[in-house]
């Protein structure tokens, strides 16, 4: 039960993008788990660990402790954990532009989450296989991924569509696209502020100006 409460403290901080207080949490968290042999709770925390360090040198070490468990005894956990190590697996190989890598652990997310009806989660995998194609460069594949996140999360949790429109517009904006671009950011704003998760407003704004200066609207650049 402490450990749960860790978790919820953890998580709790880290929806607030508090996460220097996440991290303390988080740590306990794990501590504790591995006291007891808490697997599910451990790989929890160990995976909240990696999500709220910013410069984490050790996030490697961390995802590939937490595969080793998972592989060593799939039964003990949630179809919900093993998702999100999936996704932080994929997004760590993300940041260090390991895009194949990236695109094989996301397309495992994707997978798990359709074959479980983890509509939401779904809908994250494919948007990130979408930011994946854009680092690739293939704009096309990319849009296709981001129109398929966008229509799995509106039938089932459209308030948390932001994201993903945010991820659609910028693949819009790099194919010249600037109307469709245009709405997609609007409709991001819009479900951003609609919703209790901060987020950085500068991003859209920025996104904003840039498809205005495109569209030669300077005023509303500006």
């Amino acid at each position: 039960a402490q450990i749960i409460c860790l978790l919820g403290y953890a998580e709790t901080y880290h929806f607030w993008y508090n996460n220097t207080v996440a991290n303390e949490y988080a740590k306990k968290a794990a501590s504790a788990a591995r006291k007891i042999g808490y697997l599910e709770g451990q790989v929890q925390a160990d995976l909240l660990i990696v999500e709220t360090t910013k410069e984490c040198d050790t996030c490697l070490d961390y995802l590939l402790s937490v595969e080793k468990i998972i592989q060593s005894n799939t039964s003990a956990f949630t179809v919900k954990s093993i998702f999100r190590f999936y996704h932080d697996m994929g997004y760590y190989h993300y940041e260090i532009s390991d895009t194949e890598t990236a695109k094989y652990y996301f397309l495992q997310a994707n997978e798990l989450a359709k074959k479980n009806q983890l509509f939401l989660e779904e809908s994250i995998a494919k948007s990130a296989l979408g930011s994946v194609f854009s680092r690739q460069e293939n704009f096309n594949k990319a849009i296709t991924f981001h129109q398929q996140a966008i229509a799995t999360c509106q039938q089932n949790t459209p308030n948390e569509c932001g994201n993903h429109y945010y991820e659609y517009a910028i693949a819009l904006l790099e194919l010249k696209r600037y109307d469709d671009a245009l709405k997609a950011i609007l409709t991001a704003e819009k479900l951003y502020k609609a919703h209790p998760h901060p987020f950085n407003a500068g991003e859209i704004d920025g996104i904003l100006g840039t498809i205005y200066l495109k569209q030669k609207n300077y005023e509303k650049a500006e």
